[in-house]
């Protein structure tokens, strides 16, 4: 019995399903939906995944990471992804059903154009790749001859002693890392200097300088510079130093105790040495207690200077030689006789009696002294 005679048992005839066509627009409408749907779902699959992997990011970053987040994150990451993928194998599933529909029922014209335009498009991609392809090798391999170029360019100029020229040359590369050009930059500043006659300043510049390219001749020259720079250096700090010393010599010997100067030098002014008594105070500085030696200098019994020291200099000096002070005689019980504070150089009698606490008998008699009462 022919398949066109068979019947089923209710006596309705058996007849095969038509099979769904499809044509070459159909399949081409559906083709670009299925990369367009893959498209879009790539962009939201990334914009969901971004919060996420910044957690699991900045957690693992951190101090003291967050397992717990990690974790949760990196479940729901793989949970989306595994959305995406499957969403993305069903879409591929319905084109590639409607490929084959299209391949068995398309007749041979169509067939024909099809396999033709594919062609087209494969042979358009793969000119447009290769292009692309060596459009980027050209590139690079222009911009390496230009930075060789420029490198090379740049060593010939410092040989010639051109530095500004080679420092220029050597920014044109715009990449500090390429061989020694980082290097070769600060020696162009430390030769700069070194002719404005900065050679600390070139020193400076030649110490932050590496080489790792250099040939062994470059190297040696840079040595010789170098061992240059440390010689003038060192003559110029003994000169300074020996300048220093005549100023502070000349000064001592011309002028009167400064701040700054030692204390074990005060006598040695046109002052002379001060009176033999020293007097102590002291005072919190910085949450430290320090201990002050002040020292004064008499002219006919009055004061005419006073200076205070910490830690062998002197840190503050009074000069009274235009106005002497006079002796001052305090009240009977004080423990000294000869001291004479000036109150016009504190702000209240509080402010004297801590200056000069051992000079009075007591608070009030400090305040008489400071109000002029006594």
């Amino acid at each position: 019995m022919s398949d066109e005679n068979r019947f089923f048992g209710n006596g309705v005839p058996e007849t095969a399903p038509e099979e769904r066509r499809v044509s070459y627009s159909q399949y081409k409408d559906e083709r670009s939906a299925f990369f367009f749907a893959l498209i879009a779902g790539a962009v939201i699959f990334l914009v969901i995944a971004a919060l996420p992997a910044y957690l699991v990011w900045t957690s693992m970053c951190s101090s003291d990471p967050s397992f717990l987040i990690i974790g949760i994150c990196i479940v729901f990451l793989m949970f989306i992804l595994y959305i995406f993928c499957k969403s993305a194998g069903d879409l591929y599933d319905s084109l590639k059903e409607t490929r084959e529909c299209f391949y068995r029922t398309a007749d041979v014209r169509e067939l024909r154009v099809f396999r033709k335009r594919r062609r087209v498009f494969i042979a358009v991609c793969c000119a447009l790749i290769t292009a692309a392809g060596a459009s980027v090798f050209t590139g690079c391999a222009v911009r390496e001859h230009q930075r060789d170029a420029a490198y090379a360019s740049a060593l010939e100029q410092i040989e010639n002693g051109a530095y500004q020229a080679a420092y220029a040359a050597l920014e044109s590369i715009e990449n500090a890392d390429y061989k020694d050009t980082e290097g070769l930059m600060l020696l162009c500043e430390a030769y700069t200097e070194y002719e404005k006659d900065n050679t600390f300043s070139a020193a400076e510049c030649l110490e932050r300088a590496r080489f790792h390219y250099l040939t062994e001749e470059q190297r040696e020259k840079i040595d010789a510079f170098e061992r240059k720079l440390t010689a003038i250096n060192n003559k110029k700090t003994r000169e300074f130093a020996e300048k220093e010393h005549q100023w502070l010599e000349e000064r001592i010997k011309n002028g009167v105790p400064f701040v700054g100067m030692s204390e074990y030098r005060i006598g040695d002014t046109t002052l002379g040495p001060p009176a033999a008594e020293i007097r102590h105070n002291s005072e919190i500085r910085h949450n430290t207690l320090c201990h002050f030696n002040l020292y004064d200098w008499f002219r006919n019994g009055y004061r005419i200077y006073t200076v205070r020291c910490l830690d062998g200099e002197v840190i503050q000096v009074w000069d009274y030689r235009s106005s002497p002070i006079p002796p001052y005689v305090p009240k009977s019980g004080s423990k000294k006789k000869y001291d004479t504070p000036d109150p016009d150089d504190y702000d209240d009698a509080e402010a004297l009696y801590e200056w000069y606490y051992d000079d009075f008998y007591d608070y009030e008699d400090a305040e008489e002294y400071y109000e002029g009462l006594d």
